[in-house]
């Protein structure tokens, strides 16, 4: 790690203009400021990243890997367009770089190009799978629903406590869960086909197998680890690890695949990185995670440890946003509790 730092230290020289002899005050504040930027960016602190990077600019608005620096941070943020923008100026300043670096740089370019140009506009209505046709497919009060990667449907019923499972085509599969659920709120499954359910009624997770038998509980009611007040949103990561929106406590918990507790992280409030009445997680294909408030109206975005990245608005007034589905690598879908749907692209931060 400090090898990495002061070969970037000895960059950013050669790449400054040529300096006097004398004391360069400016420099030498640059070079600090680039120093604290480059140890938060190995930390995974983003934001701390570029407000030093930002500073050390404002001593040398022309040093070449500075700019390439920030456009890496955009780039962890998810801030495409940004980032696009900060490579350009340094591919202008630079002059003489790596054929192999300059042809990525281009090559990024124009595949946002290409994202952006045949980003679809219009979304058609194809069906509705209604509750009422079949006796047990009947449903009442529907809070969460996901797929398998057979494409069968999974939607937890708060008002006649449930797991349903339909198939692609709206046929009635399988209830169970009847006993054992209070109030379900979120549904998650993993690569075994393992259902996992947050019980908003009785402040806990429950595990079901694929045939719909109840094998875990994690949590109940509280303020410490593990333990819950109304939790709402769910999902897993590729190793198993559950993800759990713990809404009365205003933060998001995670646990292993066998329940035990691994960490948490948020606080109450309005401000970056606080939560007012959080419902739903995702986590996209880095790893990063997503969080909907409806109080405060926005989507919040931290790093896997729980460091706050990012916050984003739609381009809406008084929007409650709740339940997310990721478009992998590209766009989150996020729905708003006053009947509309946001495409968010978090690549280039552009709503539709």
């Amino acid at each position: 790690m400090r090898s990495k730092l002061w070969i970037a230290l000895a960059i950013l020289l050669l790449s400054l203009p040529v300096l006097a002899v004398e004391y360069d005050p400016k420099l030498q504040k640059a070079m600090l400021h680039f120093k604290e930027g480059f140890k938060a960016f190995n930390r995974a602190e983003y934001p701390k990243a570029l407000e030093n990077y930002k500073n050390a600019l404002d001593q040398k608005p022309n040093a070449t890997q500075i700019w390439y620096e920030i456009g890496r941070t955009y780039y962890k943020l998810g801030l495409m367009d940004h980032a696009i923008l900060s490579w350009k100026r340094f591919l202008e300043l630079s002059g003489d770089i790596p054929k192999e670096l300059g042809r990525k740089i281009k090559t990024l370019f124009a595949q946002e190009y290409r994202r952006e140009s045949i980003m679809p506009s219009v979304y058609k209505y194809l069906d509705t799978i209604t509750g009422t046709k079949w006796d047990m497919g009947r449903f009442y009060s529907p809070t969460s629903i996901t797929i398998d990667d057979k494409e069968n449907i999974y939607l937890v019923d708060a008002g006649a406590p449930a797991i349903i499972k339909f198939s692609t085509t709206g046929d009635f599969l399988a209830r169970f869960g009847k006993n054992e659920l209070k109030r379900p709120m979120g549904i998650a499954l993993d690569k075994e086909g393992n259902i996992y359910v947050s019980d908003f009624g009785e402040d806990s997770v429950k595990k079901f197998d694929p045939m719909g038998k109840m094998v875990l509980k994690i949590g109940r009611r509280g303020n410490g680890d593990g333990e819950f007040i109304g939790p709402e949103g769910i999902t897993l990561d590729g190793h198993g690890n559950i993800y759990v929106v713990d809404t009365g406590n205003t933060r998001i918990q995670k646990f292993d695949k066998d329940g035990n507790f691994l960490m948490k992280f948020g606080k109450t409030g309005h401000y970056a990185g606080c939560f007012a009445h959080p419902v739903d997680v995702l986590l996209d294909e880095n790893g990063d995670i997503w969080v909907t408030d409806a109080a405060n109206g926005h989507l919040q975005r931290f790093d896997p440890s729980g460091n706050f990245l990012a916050e984003f608005k739609p381009p809406a007034e008084g929007v409650e946003l709740r339940g997310m589905i990721e478009e992998k690598g590209r766009a989150i879908f996020v729905s708003d509790a006053k009947g509309m749907i946001f495409r968010f692209e978090y690549g280039l931060n552009q709503w539709q």
